[in-house]
């Protein structure tokens, strides 16, 4: 496979594009993302790839397209030891490429390798792009492929076969809903059952800058916008303090023993600290967020935390997972270095998490309910206790709930983005005889076995 660097940058985290047949550099040479290096791997010719252009960050994000998904799920089997790998996220495609219920039917797949030629690959094209309109854009950057290696390319894509990997090598699946390569119903058919899967108006070929920009963390915003919210976060979220008291008390309930080596990961203000320092329960703390929204925190980021090597009795964090780019990735990495007996503690939100609001924002962050977040939970953890809430909270105004949002911190997303947002919500929730906002807290008590 080759591998292209799209952009170049002192980043020290990436996001690599598995892309799709018939694509090189071209189509993707004006995506970025702050704080990201941008790649694109393609031609699945020859599996081995340079992971020497990888060395350098401490984080790479995977989309897979297309039949880009096969070759990364294989990619990120070998490699997850050896590269940071966080998120990973399908879009059109699925494990098995060539397959009449879950790919791409096999009599169509023989019909274009027979056929291939370039009026052919034209009209691969247009289908693909979905639209004149998509497709005239799409031309401006039109890969610069040869047909013999394209001919050698589908040749190699049957050749390699289906991924024999776990759906839950992806953390998120995306399927368009007017893909006239890979049938929708045959993507659907092919991920059932994935804990986290979304569906757009897209054709075949998606809109990448609106996946990076949604479902890849820009962690430098989110620290942003939390710490411009420190000083009136404690006045406001009082559902956050909340949820971080009744997770401590599962917690109490489920493990009685003290002197506590703890590893608190989105640290915050305190809210769930203030519950157990200073007490004989707890030995010693580490404390660990994006900014320091109290006493004693080590700056950093929660999900890449060097935990191995370091020894914790209990991993614990409230409100946090939904923005990590890989909760599962994290978890796993989190059981790994718990000692035998060792607890993680978490809380995120479930399915029903601010539901009124569905529709006119994008569910970009990660709501598992308690059924989808037990398949994220390996063999080597015990799922001690698992319990749900919702939590109800009526506004006056419009303004009042916008402001609820923004003073809590919970809006960060870009600029652009929050004014589209803002817009939206006040033009569906204007003439609405109630306004609310439902909490959906999750919260999950595992142990190391």
């Amino acid at each position: 496979m080759t591998i292209a660097r799209i952009t170049t940058s002192e980043a020290t985290k990436a996001v690599v594009i598995f892309a799709g047949w018939g694509m090189d550099a071209h189509p993707f040479a004006s995506l970025h993302k702050d704080g990201y290096d941008i790649f694109v791997v393609y031609d699945y010719c020859q599996p081995e790839a340079n992971l020497g252009v990888f060395e350098r960050y401490d984080e790479i994000c995977i989309i897979a397209w297309s039949w880009g998904v096969p070759a990364a799920a294989e990619f990120i089997k070998h490699n997850s030891g050896r590269l940071p790998i966080s998120a990973t996220i399908a879009v059109n495609g699925t494990l098995t490429p060539i397959d009449d219920t879950d790919g791409i039917p096999e009599a169509i797949f023989q019909a274009t390798l027979d056929s291939l030629s370039e009026t052919s690959l034209q009209k691969f094209y247009r289908r693909m792009c979905g639209s004149a309109s998509s497709y005239r854009l799409f031309a401006e950057s039109l890969p610069q492929c040869d047909l013999a290696s394209l001919r050698e390319e589908l040749q190699a894509i049957r050749d390699n076969g289906a991924s024999h990997q776990s759906p839950l090598v992806f953390d998120r699946v995306i399927i368009g809903k007017s893909d006239l390569i890979i049938p929708t119903a045959n993507q659907r058919h092919a991920w059932q059952g994935h804990p986290c899967i979304s569906e757009a108006e897209w054709p075949h070929l998606p809109d990448f800058q609106c996946i990076i920009d949604l479902y890849i963390r820009d962690k430098a915003l989110i620290r942003h916008r939390f710490s411009s919210a420190v000083n009136t976060y404690p006045k406001e979220a009082d559902v956050q303090y909340h949820i971080a008291t009744r997770l401590f008390e599962l917690w109490r309930s489920c493990d009685s023993s003290e002197h506590k080596d703890i590893l608190e990961l989105g640290a915050g203000c305190g809210f769930l600290t203030r519950h157990y320092i200073n007490t004989p329960w707890c030995r010693s703390t580490t404390l660990v967020d994006l900014y320091a929204g109290t006493d004693g925190v080590e700056i950093g980021d929660a999900e890449t935390y060097a935990i191995d090597g370091k020894k914790f009795d209990c991993i614990v964090s409230a409100s946090t997972i939904q923005w990590f780019n890989s909760p599962r990735r994290f978890i796993n990495r989190a059981a790994d270095a718990l000692p035998e007996g060792g607890m993680m503690v978490l809380s995120g939100f479930g399915d029903r998490h601010f539901h009124e609001l569905d529709g006119l924002v994008p569910k970009s962050l990660f709501y598992y309910s308690v059924a989808d977040f037990a398949k994220l939970i390996p063999d080597r953890l015990q799922l001690v206790r698992a319990e749900e809430e919702t939590i109800t909270i009526r506004f006056t105004s419009i303004r009042d709930m916008l402001d609820h949002l923004r003073l809590t911190g919970v809006n960060a997303v870009s600029s652009t983005q929050t004014v589209a947002i803002t817009r939206r919500i006040m033009s569906a929730m204007q003439n609405l005889p109630s306004l609310t906002l439902t909490y959906n807290p999750t919260y999950f008590i595992l142990k190391k076995i």
